[in-house]
Parts: C-alpha cells; structure tokens; sequence
C-alpha cells in the first residue's frame, strides 16, 4: 500500500457518515464529503463552504451544507444499483492523499461501478467527478443525474 493512501474494504452503513468524513475531497475553499455518488440522506451528503455558517442568535454556529452536486445513480432493469439498498458484493474507497483524489469501486454482481472525482487545488471552485459504468450480463442502464433537492 502507498503510503499517501487510506483504503477500506467492504461497506456497512452504520459508519457511512463516519466515512464520508474519513473520506473528505476539500481545497480550503469547499469540501465535499466523501460519499459514493448515488448517496441519500443517510450518508450524510454534503459540500461545505469556507465561512459559510448558520446561526441562531449567539448560541451556536456550523457549517452550512450545500447540495451534493456530482450525484449519479445508476439503475439496472429498473432495480437501483445503491449502496445502502442493494448489498455490493464488494466495495472499496480510496482517498490518495498526495494527488487529492477519490476513488470508489462497487461491484453489484451484474453492473460494477467505479468512481474519481477532485475537488481543485488551482481553481478553487472547480469540482470533478469521473463515473465508469461496466455491465457484465445484458440488460437496460439507466441514468439519473443532477444535484437533489433535499439537503443534509
């Protein structure tokens, strides 16, 4: 193992908030956390921005959450391909640390998806998201992209 990179095998969602915080692409400017890319409510998806905060009067103040926007989701004969509804039969996330870089790879069985993404170090609001879809057996890929409405 490369010593920039932390790594973890498998997925259990009872710790996918703690991940997406292990797992955090940021630059100083923004943050987005580190959640696969079909993430719902229960991951936690967020993008933080710098000295952005919610208030209530002077009793307490935190970050606040924008909408995730590099989600995708992948649905295969109509049936979602989710972590959090569909148990992979394996799952792996990475974050290199040195190249600031997320990867993803989730195995279904009949579709397998794989995911990078960055958030800039030289343009501070550029965000990045690369997703590879590979299907091992015929059937219908739909798509859905976008930035959900709801927010965490």
């Amino acid at each position: 193992m490369d010593g920039w990179v932390i790594e973890k095998s498998g997925f259990d969602l009872k710790n996918a908030a703690a991940d997406g915080t292990r797992f955090l692409c940021a630059n100083g400017y923004m943050g987005l956390r580190g959640v696969p890319e079909e993430a719902d409510l229960s991951f936690c998806p967020a993008v933080t921005l710098a000295g952005v905060y919610d208030r209530n009067g002077d009793k307490w103040r935190e970050p606040v959450n924008a909408p995730h926007p590099l989600y995708v989701k992948v649905f295969w004969n109509g049936d979602p391909m989710a972590l959090g509804g569909r148990e992979p039969e394996s799952h792996k996330t990475a974050l290199d640390l040195r190249h600031g870089v997320y990867h993803r790879d989730t195995d279904f069985g009949p579709v397998k998806i794989s995911g990078s993404r960055f958030v800039s170090m030289a343009d501070c609001h550029l965000m990045a998201d690369r997703v590879v879809i590979g299907c091992r057996e015929a059937g219908r890929i739909s798509i859905v992209t976008g930035i959900p409405e709801k927010i965490w």
